[in-house]
């Protein structure tokens, strides 16, 4: 069974039309992942993704915290699910846009980024503002696997 030194969190982020509730399904056929849909725990509001998981497991609607330590938020979603005997070692969530702040919030964490190559082209910042967290691949390599 995973422990909480071995339990890992994993962000699916990406704008709007750029694969990542595709990705995140395939991600959660894995039985070591378990990435929630736009459910983002800190915050007040809980739309229509989290109103199914809040649905799902009744019990689990203490993690819907407003402005809540972010990381501690998704380390609570791993406790929950090991209670309940999930081993799963990446615990996340998809969250539909690249935000800066958001981004500070994953810091640490395992972030896989979803993005359009017109959105890119549409706003260098974002680019810059991504390699801050993690590296991206150069646009050479990207070009060079668009073309095979």
């Amino acid at each position: 069974m995973t422990t909480n030194n071995d339990q890992k969190k994993l962000f699916s982020l990406g704008a709007y039309k750029t694969a990542t509730y595709t990705l995140t399904g395939m991600l959660n056929c894995h039985p070591e992942i378990l990435i929630l849909y736009e459910t983002q725990l800190n915050k007040g509001e809980i739309l229509k993704y989290a109103r199914d998981f809040r649905d799902k497991y009744p019990d689990a609607r203490y993690l819907f915290r407003f402005s809540e330590n972010f990381d501690r938020l998704y380390s609570e979603l791993g406790n929950y699910f090991r209670n309940k005997g999930y081993a799963y070692k990446y615990v996340g969530d998809k969250l539909p846009y690249l935000d800066i702040n958001i981004l500070r919030e994953c810091e640490g964490n395992k972030i896989i980024y979803n993005f359009s190559h017109e959105e890119v082209r549409a706003d260098i910042n974002l680019l810059k503002s991504l390699s801050k967290f993690s590296p991206l691949p150069s646009t050479s390599t990207y070009k060079k696997n668009k073309q095979t």
